[in-house]
């Protein structure tokens, strides 16, 4: 579904049709949201491993996710260079096509649950909702979530933005910087060793710093608030 939904963007021809594109592409990630993690979790927990073992797995995953988009971007940036912009969508669903192909000869079906395991979309919801209900930890992380998610809507504005400031191409090291601490932070936490409490108080202090950001950006203004607000 979100091949479909790039491979559509590329041929949108005004708001209305790069909207649906957009929602294609929404409904195809909101299947795999978390879906990867959970099968992760699953396998891992299968093996033996840690809590500490995941959190260092997911950690170096981010940390390798920041290096790809900066590769695979200044790649992007090439191919819509030489052939348009609407080239990059086209050649993402190409690969994603790639991939789904990869996926489907070459992983197995071990990681599927059995009929009894099994729970409709309606049960998955309910149980979901009585956990939140009942764990206290559960609601707190949904509210942090919550609270970054609102600062995260204002993360998109950052290209119009800086647009006021610097030129189109110069775009690309504010992204190369964005990179560079996605990368930095994820790298950097793996080797923490924390606990419930521990983890609590940086989810804080990280909704905190978001927050300041944007009052700081909001205030003044200025170019190097703005740099370390999405640093």
């Amino acid at each position: 579904i979100s091949m479909e939904g790039f491979f559509s963007y590329g041929f949108a021809t005004g708001f209305l049709t790069a909207l649906l594109s957009e929602i294609t592409v929404g409904i195809g990630l909101a299947f795999i949201s978390g879906a990867a993690q959970a099968w992760v979790v699953d396998a891992m927990t299968r093996a033996g491993k840690t809590p500490h073992d995941r959190r260092r797995l997911f950690m170096e995953a981010a940390a390798l996710r920041a290096i790809a988009s900066v590769v695979i971007g200044s790649v992007g940036a090439l191919v819509a260079h030489a052939w348009g912009l609407r080239s990059p969508w086209c050649v993402s669903a190409t690969l994603m096509l790639l991939a789904l192909l990869f996926a489907a000869r070459f992983f197995g079906r071990e990681g599927e649950v059995n009929g009894e395991e099994r729970l409709s979309e309606l049960e998955a919801l309910k149980t979901s909702l009585h956990m939140a209900r009942s764990d206290g930890a559960l609601r707190w992380v949904l509210a942090v979530t919550g609270v970054v998610g609102l600062g995260a809507v204002f993360n998109h504005l950052w290209q119009p933005y800086f647009l006021t400031h610097l030129t189109q191409s110069e775009l690309g090291g504010i992204w190369f910087f964005i990179s560079l601490g996605l990368f930095a932070g994820s790298w950097g936490l793996r080797h923490i060793h924390a606990n419930p409490e521990t983890e609590a108080r940086l989810s804080v202090a990280a909704a905190a710093m978001i927050g300041l950001g944007l009052l700081g950006l909001a205030s003044t203004a200025s170019l190097p608030v703005a740099i370390l607000w999405l640093i």
